[in-house]
């Protein structure tokens, strides 16, 4: 992605008014925080990016925490072995940028075991998450921390976050940034209701409730946020916080055992939680599941060519919509210069093949 942040079309965020605020039961300390106020322009704030091959990526990610209104004490870049050369962009970004700092993990552990290697390096009152794939809106910080400023029950404060291709092609698609206000019954409810890369918390909180499953190595985020609001209240500050990129198929690529098996890990978490039972022995309990968990595998092996499949068999078939459709996706994602129009051209294109394949009513 070229251009940076300046790339994208100006986003309308969803601001808290007091009336909301009044309603989810939180205070907001915007005194201390006011854009361009010289009064402050830190925050206790530690920043941590664990990094494992995204040296594509990681430059742009340090840029916009580099960026913000409010600037953190420090932006840490757990590195957790990688093997291309994000280690050293990292180095050259820690000469570069005077809040980074970079830590090289010995052995690999998986993005839980970074996190929590941030987190016991961080000195900050709070901490914060942000992908090394991803990209701070430039009020991220100014717009989360004043609610863990107002409110010391908080654990955790954060919203949501505009979807973006893995070559920055903004969708337009917003989530998680609905609902402003008090979410920890949504979260104990075993609802995603805090979108995890943006999501700002108390580090006293976080390393009270154990940090990071490192045996999860999917769900460690809805696992953290469980065990965060059963101890304190999540919030939702109901803005657009971060650029969040999600590369195609990540989703739908996890094997079906795995999905279902998280899903009941969860599930049975955030039962035995809101039944009152204490975090120390939830964990021991199912802990036969999470190392059930560990032992499968996560993710089916990525189909090459799944698109160039589909169109083929919808083309055999005659389903021309079907076809362009798969045909001007798969460009638009590819980055190719050829194919620029499509990307330009993707957002409004896709609603109007949905439209036109709708039957028509008789």
């Amino acid at each position: 992605m070229r251009g940076g942040v300046h790339r994208y079309a100006a986003q309308e965020s969803l601001r808290i008014d007091a009336a909301t605020a009044q309603k989810g039961r939180f205070r907001m300390k915007t005194s201390l925080y006011k854009k361009g106020s010289a009064c402050l322009k830190t925050a206790p704030v530690t920043v941590i990016t664990a990094v494992y091959n995204a040296e594509r990526f990681l430059r742009e990610t340090v840029e916009s925490v580099s960026k913000q209104q409010l600037l953190p004490v420090q932006h840490l870049l757990v590195d957790d072995c990688s093997t291309d050369g994000s280690l050293d962009l990292a180095r050259e970004l820690e000469k570069e940028f005077p809040l980074v700092r970079v830590v090289s993990l010995e052995t690999n552990g998986g993005y839980p075991a970074a996190l929590n290697a941030g987190l016991r390096e961080a000195a900050s009152e709070y901490v914060g998450i942000l992908d090394s794939d991803d990209i701070a809106m430039p009020h991220w910080l100014a717009s989360v921390v004043p609610v863990l400023d107002g409110n010391p029950d908080i654990g955790s404060a954060g919203g949501g976050g505009v979807i973006m291709t893995h070559d920055g092609l903004v969708t337009g698609h917003a989530k998680y940034c609905s609902q402003a206000g008090d979410v920890t019954a949504e979260v104990m409810a075993g609802k995603y209701a805090i979108l995890h890369p943006g999501s700002v918390h108390r580090r006293d909180f976080l390393l009270k409730t154990g940090g990071y499953n490192p045996r999860l190595r999917s769900a460690e985020d809805c696992d953290m946020f469980l065990n965060m609001a059963s101890v304190a209240r999540l919030v939702n500050v109901g803005e657009l916080l971060i650029y969040y990129r999600r590369l195609p198929g990540s989703e739908s690529r996890k094997t079906p055992e795995f999905a279902a098996l998280a899903e009941a890990y969860l599930a049975q978490k955030a039962q035995m939680l809101s039944a009152g039972k204490s975090l120390p022995a939830t964990n021991a309990e199912l802990a036969s599941l999470v190392n059930a968990l560990a032992a499968l595998p996560r993710l089916a092996p990525l189909v090459k060519g799944a698109y160039e499949y589909e169109m083929a068999e919808a083309l055999r078939r005659g389903d021309r919509r079907l076809c362009a459709s798969r045909f001007y996706f798969a460009s638009a994602i590819s980055g190719h210069k050829r194919f620029l129009c499509c990307r330009r051209a993707l957002r409004c294109l896709m609603p109007r093949l949905k439209s036109t394949s709708e039957p028509k009513k008789a």
